[in-house]
């Protein structure tokens, strides 16, 4: 949290969060982590030891699916975890300051980054950097960085950022993506841009269906479908996760898909694109290709129905999943 000079005053602590669950158990869950206290700047390390502290007192050992500090707290109470993190600080907890979120940038295109140079974010498709068809963004990616030279670094969208490059440099690293078959920032749907999906099969362990590899056909029937109905602008954030664990956090997005078995899915609305709200599921074990239709009368309502400024998520949210359902099954 900043002060009226920008400096930082202190920081909200959020705890109990976690995005991993197991199908057909309900005793796990995922859940947003919530704010526990306001805690200066020098005394942020005292506050994260003593919650994991607490963590290792309380926490379950017994049960590997119910050890995770979600439920500790879930179980106890955030007042309760909040008083003991307290017994074991020799300074007052402050209760936490209002959360403001600033809107969510994935920093994608051209930017100045305050010091003279700029910065580049570059889009990679579920974050896999490789040579496939036209699309050379591992060669390309190469040959930017042998010649440019730029700083490199990953997000949490799965995107790269070259970080440094001087404004004589830009056309070059225009040129070079052009060539090697790099998407410029204005040429992607926004449904793709906002996509995700974890690796699942073949490389995961732990999946039972496809993401990865299943996302890309799927994402872009839903572009085209956006296109067609005059929402192709709209900012809609759509995550696929081969299992429950929610790598690619499918329960955060407006639009989530988690695998169930093979070519089907838990569909889940009515997150919200921050990703401050949970969505909820809305149809279970949906074959992959019934997905665009069972969406399409959907986006058709949003359409004609949202307040302005609403986003899919918060439109879904407010509607409520038995009125969608309702208006859904009525002709378009």
């Amino acid at each position: 949290m900043r002060g009226t000079d920008d400096a930082v005053r202190g920081f909200n602590v959020l705890v109990g969060g976690g995005l991993g669950r197991t199908h057909n158990k309900p005793e796990t869950f995922v859940a947003v982590a919530r704010p526990m206290a306001f805690v200066q700047p020098d005394q942020v390390v005292d506050v994260a030891r003593e919650v994991v502290a607490v963590q290792r007192d309380y926490g379950d050992r017994s049960n590997r699916k119910h050890a995770r500090l979600k439920y500790t707290i879930a179980d106890r109470g955030l007042d309760w975890f909040r008083a003991e993190v307290q017994k074991r600080l020799p300074f007052q907890l402050q209760p936490p300051e209002p959360l403001r979120w600033k809107p969510v940038d994935d920093h994608l295109g051209w930017h100045e980054q305050g010091d003279g140079n700029l910065y580049l974010g570059v889009y990679i498709e579920n974050g896999r950097i490789a040579d496939v068809g036209d699309v050379r963004s591992r060669s390309g990616l190469r040959a930017i960085v042998e010649e440019i030279r730029p700083e490199v670094r990953l997000t949490a969208q799965q995107n790269v950022i070259l970080a440094g490059i001087k404004p004589a440099q830009k056309a070059r690293v225009d040129q070079l993506l052009a060539e090697y078959g790099i998407a410029a920032l204005e040429s992607i749907p926004r449904a793709i841009r906002y996509s995700m999906a974890c690796p699942a099969i073949p490389t995961c362990g732990l999946a039972v269906a496809e993401a990865e590899r299943a996302l890309p056909s799927l994402i872009c029937q839903i572009a085209s479908m956006l296109d067609e109905l005059g929402l192709g602008h709209e900012r809609i954030s759509f995550r696929m996760s081969g299992c429950p664990n929610g790598c690619s956090r499918p329960y955060l997005g407006d639009v989530g898909f988690v695998g169930t078995t093979l070519g089907k899915y838990d569909v889940m609305l009515a997150g919200d694109f921050d990703g401050t709200r949970l969505n909820r599921l809305y149809a279970p074990n949906v074959p992959i290709g019934a997905i665009p239709s069972l969406l399409r009368p959907m986006f058709v309502d949003f359409g004609a129905n949202r307040a302005p400024g609403e986003g899919f998520g918060d439109w879904v949210e407010r509607v409520g999943f038995e009125a969608l359902r309702e208006r859904s099954e009525q002709p378009a």
